[in-house]
């Protein structure tokens, strides 16, 4: 027989989900720090090598940015979405903290 959910459980429920937020929005925050750092390389190579002649490189290159950019468009969507779902709690954690 399972036990009524009480408000304390659903508090500790809700803490526990904004916590677990919390961090997979740092990992993807991290992740989104190498992959801007990554992106700007990439652009600057390919810079380098337009500005060296080489169109058929550079234009190889710019696919692998055209990637870089879409991975950076999806990790943004994501953290977003985090942020969206949880500031209020994190806000009311921030709180109960002080």
């Amino acid at each position: 027989m399972s036990e009524p959910v009480t408000a304390d459980r659903e508090a500790a429920a809700r803490v526990s989900d904004a916590m677990q937020g919390a961090y997979f929005r740092g990992v993807l925050a991290d992740k989104r720090t190498h992959l801007n750092a990554e992106l700007g390389g990439a652009r600057n190579r390919q810079k380098a090598l337009v500005a060296a002649g080489d169109r058929f490189e550079a234009h190889k290159l710019q696919r692998h940015v055209r990637e870089l950019e879409y991975e950076l468009f999806q990790l943004n969507r994501l953290i977003d979405g985090l942020d969206r779902r949880f500031t209020d709690a994190w806000a009311s954690i921030s709180r109960a903290a002080e």
